[in-house]
């Protein structure tokens, strides 16, 4: 005591102003580093999932059938060379309403053959039609002692209806009737007598129905509605870019279950109802992985009408939201920032991170530098820099397009006492209030933005070798929730859906 008592004024002067001096080296030059930071959680989005329905048509032309069973079907259908023993008919000769006798049986020999036409093709509803027509080409030979030879020509029509349905192995199922028609039947003129062939032909013709019936079956089994569904079933494994910047939005298909129904004749094309079962999710940020393909099962039929009905688990990747925050934080402060005791603030702000903590909450983490420049108090506090960690909740009310990042305060329990000037800044209910306030307006835009450019970028998709144009009709979406994959929305959406099959 008794040298401090002899120390001179001014040298206690100096050792005050150079403890004030280390003091505030060590307070506001050194950067911060021990603000707690809060847990990082992975856990995935939690939702009920619904898988979506597109209902769609698909079609074969019918003139895939018709250029099969051409190829299948000779031209000649029947080569004809046999004994007719009774080739003109015999008839009772009478007397006085007496029958005195017949006239003998007379023989011939026929040949020639039978030989078809184009084949043409229509329908409507289940039922398909193949039809041609036939001629008859029959040369007579030896009619007893008066005809040596003479030639008879007829033309018939024949006409196959096809009832349609489909099998859950995918295959076409054709009910069969088949059925002719004579325009003109084969005969002659003997002695001022027509003398017909009919059914000496008769039994030609039908015996032929049974050979044009089982190949018209075979050209339709070998339909193959399996391969087109199963071309569209692969390629519908994908990740499609729906918009590629600013933000990216992408579309992930997983199909789940294929079926089909009601097989119709429409317009020059076997059609069916081609339903797909797929889980549809779309992202905001990053390309997601692609899924992983799975075999085609059996055929489940279709289950509602045509359209879609989606629902899709939208997750906006934290990345997407980290320059959002930057740019409010760079726009308040470009403002001006100031506190009362501080007076005017230089603020600069660097980087934000956001990633998902506890208690449905996201975290932000604010890099920046602060130096008060306004007035003396606040100059003596010299300038901080460092991260401060804030927590705070999104939330939006169902079918609101406005996002909110509520609550947002300064994360774990730090002294404010030791003169962090950053924290002071940050932790302020005024700054927390602006950027409050900022971040509504700038997700609100953005969220605007990712919808519009998601409803634009799925109306006209190309999956594999399928062309989907989505018009929707209505969209709806609940409230959003941090996950540890992003901000998470549940989104359903509605409206029609036109398919086109590009071979």
């Amino acid at each position: 005591m008794g040298l401090v008592r002899k120390l001179p004024l001014g040298i206690i002067a100096l050792v005050a102003v150079i403890s004030a001096v280390l003091v505030y080296f060590v307070w506001f030059h050194v950067r911060i580093l021990d603000f707690p930071v809060p847990d990082r959680i992975d856990t995935p989005p939690e939702y009920e999932t619904e898988q979506s329905v597109v209902v769609t048509s698909l079609a074969i032309p019918i003139d895939q059938v018709r250029r099969g069973l051409e190829r299948d079907l000779p031209r000649t259908l029947v080569q004809i060379d046999q004994r007719v023993e009774e080739c003109v008919p015999r008839e009772t000769v009478r007397l006085f309403k007496q029958n005195l006798f017949r006239t003998p049986r007379i023989g011939c020999n026929l040949f020639g053959e039978i030989r078809r036409g184009t084949i043409s093709m229509s329908g409507s509803g289940r039922t398909l039609i193949a039809s041609f027509p036939i001629n008859a080409e029959i040369e007579i030979r030896d009619i007893g002692d008066v005809i040596k030879r003479e030639t008879a020509s007829a033309t018939a029509i024949m006409t196959m209806r096809a009832t349609l349905g489909i099998n859950g192995d995918w295959s076409l199922r054709p009910d069969v009737s088949i059925s002719y028609e004579w325009f003109e039947e084969p005969g002659i003129v003997v002695a001022g007598q027509r003398i017909t062939f009919t059914k000496q032909a008769d039994p030609e013709i039908r015996r032929i129905l049974r050979s044009v019936e089982t190949k018209l079956e075979a050209q339709i089994r070998q339909v193959d509605f399996r391969k087109e569904v199963a071309g569209a079933w692969r390629s519908g494994f994908d990740t499609i870019s729906v918009n590629r910047d600013n933000p990216p939005v992408w579309l992930r298909l997983t199909p789940e279950q294929a079926g089909t129904s009601g097989v119709r004749v429409i317009g020059g094309n076997i059609t069916t109802d081609l339903m797909l079962r797929a889980d549809l999710e779309v992202f905001v940020g990053h390309e997601p992985a692609r899924p992983d393909a799975t075999a085609l099962g059996s055929n489940i039929g279709v289950q509602r009408g045509r359209g879609f009905d989606i629902t899709v688990p939208v997750l906006a990747d934290y990345s997407e939201i980290e320059p959002v925050i930057l740019r409010a934080l760079n726009r308040l402060a470009e403002r001006g920032i100031a506190k009362e005791e501080l007076g005017e603030l230089d603020v600069t702000f660097n980087a934000v991170t956001v990633y998902a903590t506890h208690g449905g909450r996201i975290a932000v983490g604010i890099e920046a530098e602060v130096e008060p420049i306004g007035n003396i108090t606040g100059r003596i506090w010299g300038s901080s820099s460092g991260v401060v960690w804030l927590t705070g909740t999104p939330m939006t009310e169902p079918n609101s397009e406005v996002v909110q990042v509520k609550d947002l305060e300064v994360f774990g329990d730090m002294d404010s006492d030791v003169g962090d000037l950053l924290l002071r800044v940050l932790a302020s209910d005024d700054v927390r209030m602006e950027i409050e306030k900022a971040l509504i307006e700038d997700f609100r835009s953005d969220y605007d933005d990712v919808i519009g450019k998601a409803r634009a970028g799925i109306r006209s998709v190309r999956v594999g070798d399928l062309n989907l144009s989505f018009d929707v009709s209505s969209i709806d979406h609940g409230a959003i929730s941090a996950t540890g994959q992003g901000l998470f929305m549940p989104v359903t959406a509605s409206g029609s859906v036109t398919t086109q099959i590009r071979n």
